[in-house]
């Protein structure tokens, strides 16, 4: 199969476990992602993101085809938004969620491919620490990647990414970078990961100071954490336990 590139077109496009809608919700691509097509099953395309190398099904409709060529310069010229815009393009009007794609050289009036799109964003630098706590009550989703429903891992994700750092998909993924540092040594933005019972890290947060979390349980939200893990005031306990802090940058 010749290899074939395409891009989200929809605000916000489930990537499910399988090609049907009833399937389990992987991960999401935002506006403006890129993928590769690695296969087409009817109206199912099983994909791989160009951001993070995740895989799942997607249904064709939310896509655009483009070239690889096309693919490539929309990359070196994509930037995430730090908050909700309103875009005109192909398909009409769209409300796209913070962290998805619009041009940096052109955010008014830009095109992916042979597509033109048409907004009133205005790029806007935000710290991590800034643009981390704009997701404050968010609800968890598992799979979500947006301010409108996101997963622990999705959201450090979309805020490493925010500041030009991409990391993978998964919490255990995440695990593997960076170097470790003691809690003593913590500085703000630094990932603290959480494992089960079994030892497997299954939870991931971004730190706010040595004593302070953000993350996503239940919602995002700011819990107080010490060596042996995030306390919840509002369980009156420990939520997760500790395993590991890691710096990153």
């Amino acid at each position: 199969m010749e290899t074939k590139f395409a891009y989200c077109i929809v605000a916000i496009c489930p990537v499910r476990s399988e090609q049907k809608d009833s399937a389990e919700m992987v991960t999401q691509l935002l506006f403006g992602e890129v993928v590769v097509i690695k296969e087409k099953q009817n109206n199912w395309i099983f994909m791989q993101s160009q951001q993070d190398n995740y895989e799942g099904w997607i249904d064709e409709k939310q896509i655009r085809y483009i070239t690889q060529d096309e693919a490539l310069t929309w990359e070196k010229e994509q930037v995430i938004t730090t908050k909700n815009t309103e875009i005109i393009g192909p398909i009409g009007k769209l409300t796209v969620p913070q962290g998805a794609y619009i041009s940096k050289n052109s955010p008014k009036h830009f095109f992916i491919g042979k597509h033109s799109y048409t907004s009133k964003y205005n790029i806007t630098q935000s710290t991590i620490l800034q643009f981390s706590k704009t997701y404050l009550n968010t609800p968890y989703l598992w799979g979500g990647k947006s301010n409108y429903g996101i997963d622990c891992s999705g959201f450090s994700q979309i805020v490493y990414r925010s500041q030009g750092t991409e990391l993978p998909r998964d919490a255990s993924q995440q695990a593997q970078l960076g170097n470790s540092i003691n809690r003593k040594q913590v500085k703000a933005g630094d990932l603290a990961f959480f494992i089960n019972e079994a030892g497997r890290v299954i939870h991931v947060g971004i730190l706010l100071s040595k004593s302070k979390i953000i993350h996503a349980s239940g919602r995002v939200k700011i819990d107080k954490l010490d060596d042996t893990g995030i306390w919840s005031e509002e369980l009156g306990d420990y939520s997760h336990k500790l395993s590991v802090i890691k710096r990153l940058f």
